[in-house]
């Protein structure tokens, strides 16, 4: 599966719900994933133009009176299955966890889907596999006090996300 960009996973979110213009999805953006994320109008349109050349959405003519045609987007079966693989995929980053992952939740909710528990529970275990790789790392080398600060950060940091998704799992079971 070729990677595309969270705000393209989003706009075939919205498009999963049925066909829309482009206005109306920036809108819909704006309403559900704003307090995550801040996308202006031309990078949105932008990144509907890149799903469209990727075959994931096709667009239509609809007349309106006294004004030019609207184009309306469609996902097409491809772009389902692209959005579909990355909704229930863990993302491997925790830098990932504040744009991305929100997004995702935000989308299971958004399409009454029912693998919010999937995920996080497999965003659980890409949590813990993290830490046991920084603990490895940890004890294999010599640490001076830098690393000890980097380590005790990138633990807490790991740690914090898993006390989340703990919130998350009692959310959502």
């Amino acid at each position: 599966m070729e990677e595309r960009l969270p705000l393209e996973y989003a706009a075939l979110g919205l498009l999963m719900r049925g066909p829309q213009h482009g206005y109306q999805l920036h809108r819909d953006f704006q309403r559900y994933f704003g307090a995550i994320w801040h996308c202006g109008r031309s990078q949105f349109y932008a990144a509907l133009k890149m799903l469209e050349a990727a075959g994931l959405v096709t667009s239509s003519l609809e007349p309106q009176e006294g004004r030019p045609p609207r184009h309306v987007l469609h996902i097409t079966p491809a772009g389902r299955e692209v959005f579909l693989q990355w909704l229930n995929a863990p993302v491997l980053s925790i830098r990932q966890m504040r744009v991305e992952f929100l997004s995702k939740l935000r989308l299971f909710e958004l399409l009454g889907l029912a693998g919010a528990p999937a995920l996080i529970e497999a965003q659980m275990a890409v949590c813990g596999e993290r830490l046991a790789r920084l603990e490895s790392a940890r004890q294999a080398g010599k640490p001076d006090d830098f690393d000890e600060l980097l380590y005790a950060f990138r633990k807490g940091q790991l740690e914090a996300v898993r006390t989340w998704l703990e919130q998350c799992r009692r959310r959502y079971t």
